[in-house]
């Protein structure tokens, strides 16, 4: 607002001064006519350069207070973040005090892990050494036995050692192995909360590191900013001092200008008059000026600064005024008929330009006849509290105040002493006396604006003075925090060291009884004795047959009754044993029921059934000849996918109509799956929500019967944990080509075991992930593999136990090694199928796949 003032001033100014030019010129192009006098021009160039004085005082002033603001905030900002970052380092401090220190038992930690781990390998190694046709006799069981019998005691006595060494771990002693792996998971969760508190504690002091430095940078500049202010502020009182003097310059063209009491204070001066003034019923040709603004008739009170002079007098803003400073000072101007009285003063004791300038105005017109007058009286800039508005008209008489008529800051008021008149200005002046006129005005206008600069300048003082000082982060507190962050560090190691060794005590019973009772398992030897060669003399009773028919001619003695024929007709039934004998040949039909596969040739003619797709009803590909008709639904899809985007949300209905419109055409391809993950991607990545919508609309693309692969997983942009945990999945093929399939669930728990690192994390993130790992082991090998190596299976069960758990020792890293390679001979991660038969999760035996409820759609 103060800049559009001072513009519509410097413009207002152009066109008075302009007007004032050319105000006799009747024919504006007739050069003679534009006729500027010097102190008309002076006073032009004057309020110019007092107007751009005061627009840049103005500018500083804004800026300074900006300026002082915006270093006020920042220091709050900063003494904030300091506070913060005190409060989280204490807190981070308390939290690594909390962890347990193991620091003491990490040595003994380490011996039990070497000692259980070299024991647990010894029965690894050995069990994994029995070969398949292996039985109880076989040296290779004997040194397996012999290897789990000596693992046992050193178990025991690392269980003992870890119970023993617990005192660190609770105050409450522990006495049991699961006691003591409880306090370890306690601590580790202790340590994860401790390693947040840290973090967020550097983060806070970084935080208040910047914010302090912010602040100083911005305190720093308050001081030149306000200077800058102060020293616009100066330049624009000079330039309207400055602009003063033109004016009373211009005075002096058309009259008398009397400058008095310079660098004053409490005084003065009797004026010469060329007329006399009135005040109540008496007429002086005496009148004096004083220093403290007022004008007393008759007796010089010049002096008196602390109450209304007791002579008849005027007090416009009568107070203790000095004109020491720069451009202050009492001038008094008259023509024939007028009076004009400019006080430029500071309060006491102020000497400098540096502060704004009070003007006291007293402009009278005056009836010399009489010596009536009328004045308006005004005040711009600053005005003291006590500062006296009032008339005397006789000694010690009754004082009148004068009303202010000004309704804004400043004071304007009208006074008159003797009978009502009518002025009657000077021809021959008139115009300069306008111009002389219209540049106070000018000059009271550009003070007030000096009075806003001012009191800007006074609130940025104020503002500047309330600065607290800025905190820092005490040494002390960086110091604390950097050793709080390796006592964690020192602490989790050794924690981790114990949690291992905790970790072996506690898996080791478990890989010596698996190995004990793989032990147990091993048959023994068949007996020596081969009986075989006896039972093959029992073919012999077939000459019993024979010893029937010899009998019957014992019966030929009795000749004498030969007419008696019918024998030979009996004979027939004793011809019967030679078609008995066939049966005895029934022996080598018998080797025919070895079960002739041709018998099982049949089903494999089954082809047959496979005539089913002799049900190929050429008449119904026609309509698959209908490509046309699904490409309205893939518009009907991308539109569809485009509205459940356009919020950002995916609720029920959203992914009902998505799946709707996939299969409004019967069938969900492979192609429509993975260009709906790679729509939902768009920004990056899949939401829960998402993910599920994929994996549903995945699972409608396969047909029934077929398997999820884990290369269609992989190009719909989801994992094995995204898909619902009973779906069946093909994670590989073994080196014959026969698929293994397993769970979604016990797919994406084995990721666990791929990576050591990932294991090590899950142990203390999610142990329920990795306890279905461990148990899942072995459920990615097909029936095939299982057959060719179940003894080395359960073997490797034991090394990828003991693998995982010596994958934070280094001393144990060479037997790390042996058992993965151990794992990777057997075909899959080894060990025994989880829940489901055959391969985890999948069918029960042989490579039939798993049968699946589908959910098909329809329009």
């Amino acid at each position: 607002m103060r800049l559009f003032a001072t513009l519509f001033l410097t413009a207002l100014l152009y066109l008075l001064g302009q007007s004032t030019s050319y105000a006799d010129d009747v024919v504006p192009l007739v050069p003679e006519q534009v006729v500027v006098s010097p102190a008309q021009a002076a006073v032009n160039t004057a309020l110019a350069t007092a107007v751009a004085e005061v627009t840049q005082a103005a500018q500083a002033s804004d800026t300074a207070s900006v300026t002082t603001a915006t270093a006020v905030t920042a220091v709050a900002a900063s003494n904030t973040a300091v506070a913060a970052a005190n409060t989280a380092v204490a807190t981070a401090v308390a939290a690594v005090a909390e962890v347990a220190n193991t620091a003491a038992v990490v040595e003994t930690a380490a011996t039990v892990i070497t000692d259980v781990t070299t024991a647990v390998l010894a029965v690894v190694n050995a069990t994994a050494a029995i070969p398949a046709t292996a039985t109880t006799s076989s040296p290779e069981v004997a040194t397996a036995q012999a290897a789990v019998t000596a693992a046992i005691p050193v178990v025991a006595a690392a269980a003992e050692t870890v119970v023993s060494t617990s005192n660190t771990l609770s105050e409450t002693p522990l006495t049991t192995v699961a006691e003591v792996a409880t306090a370890v998971a306690t601590e580790a969760a202790q340590a994860a909360t401790a390693s947040t508190a840290v973090q967020t504690a550097s983060t806070a002091v970084a935080t208040a590191t910047t914010a302090v430095a912010t602040a100083t940078t911005a305190v720093a500049a308050v001081t030149p900013s306000r200077t800058e202010a102060q020293t616009q502020l100066t330049q624009a009182n000079v330039a309207i001092n400055n602009a003063q003097d033109a004016v009373n310059a211009l005075a002096a063209t058309i009259g008398a200008t009397t400058n008095v009491l310079a660098n004053t204070d409490d005084a003065g001066v009797r004026m010469n008059l060329p007329f006399n003034l009135r005040m109540g019923n008496t007429v002086y040709t005496n009148v004096y000026v004083g220093s403290n603004a007022t004008i007393t008739f008759g007796v010089n009170e010049g002096g008196n600064y602390y109450s209304t002079p007791s002579a008849p007098s005027i007090s416009v803003a009568g107070y203790d005024w000095t004109t020491w400073s720069n451009g202050s000072g009492v001038t008094y101007s008259t023509t024939t008929n007028t009076l004009t009285v400019a006080w430029d003063v500071r309060v006491y004791p102020l000497r400098t330009a540096d502060t704004q300038m009070t003007q006291i105005r007293f402009n009278a017109d005056v009836n010399p006849a009489d010596g009536a007058w009328s004045a308006d009286v005004s005040v711009t800039g600053p005005i003291p509290n006590g500062a006296r508005f009032n008339v005397r008209e006789t000694t010690n008489g009754t004082v009148t105040a004068i009303t202010d008529t000004n309704s804004g800051p400043g004071f304007n008021g009208t006074i008159s002493q003797g009978a009502p008149f009518t002025p009657i200005p000077d021809p021959s002046t008139a115009v300069v006396q306008t111009a002389i006129d219209t540049a106070n005005a000018q000059i009271a206008t550009l003070n007030t604006a000096i009075t806003a600069v001012v009191a800007t300048n006074a609130a940025t003082t104020t503002a500047a003075a309330a600065i607290p000082a800025i905190a820092t982060v005490s040494a002390n507190t960086v110091t604390a925090l950097a050793t709080a962050t390796t006592s964690l560090t020192d602490k989790t190691t050794a924690l981790a060291i114990v949690s291992t060794a905790v970790e072996k005590v506690n898996t080791a019973p478990t890989i010596v009884a698996t190995a004990q009772a793989v032990i147990n398992a091993v048959p023994a030897p068949a007996p020596v004795p081969q009986p075989e060669p006896t039972p093959q003399p029992q073919p012999e009773p077939e000459p019993i047959p024979g010893p029937p028919v010899v009998d019957t001619p014992d019966t030929g003695p009795d000749l004498p009754p030969q007419p008696v024929e019918e024998p030979p007709t009996e004979q027939p039934p004793v011809e019967e044993p030679p078609t008995e004998q066939p049966p005895v040949e029934e022996p080598p039909t018998e080797q025919p029921p070895v079960e002739e596969p041709p018998t099982e040739q049949p089903p494999v003619e089954e082809p047959p059934a496979e005539e089913s797709p002799v049900e190929e009803p050429p008449a119904e590909e026609p309509p698959a000849e209908e490509p046309p008709a699904e490409e309205p639904p893939a518009e009907e899809v991308a539109t569809v996918v485009e509205d459940v985007l356009s919020d950002g949300n995916i609720s029920a209905d959203d992914a009902a109509a998505v799946m709707d419109a996939l299969s409004a055409d019967g069938v969900v391809t492979s192609e429509e799956v993975n260009s709906l993950s790679e729509a939902l991607a768009a920004d990056g990545k899949l939401t829960t929500a998402e993910k599920e919508l994929v994996a549903e609309a995945l699972i409608e693309s396969i047909a029934p019967g077929e398997t999820l692969t884990k290369e269609q997983i992989q190009n719909a942009g989801i994992e094995y944990k995204d898909l619902p945990a009973e779906t069946p999945v093909e994670v590989r093929q073994d080196e014959n080509g026969n698929e293994v399939i397993i769970v979604a669930e016990v797919a994406a728990a084995l990721q666990v075991l791929e990576s050591p690192s990932e294991l090590i994390g899950a142990i203390f993130n999610d142990p329920g992930q990795v306890l279905l790992a461990l148990g899942s082991i072995g459920a990615d090998m097909s029936p095939q593999e299982r057959e060719e190596a179940t003894k080395m299976v359960v073997a490797t069960v034991i090394a990828s136990g003991a693998a995982i758990n010596a994958a934070t020792v280094a001393a144990t890293s060479a037997a790390t090694s042996a058992a993965t390679s151990a794992a990777s001979t057997a075909g899959g991660t080894g060990g025994t199928a989880p829940k489901g038969g055959g391969t985890g999760g999948g069918p029960a035996a042989g490579n039939d796949k798993p049968k699946r409820t589908f959910r098909r759609r329809t329009k």
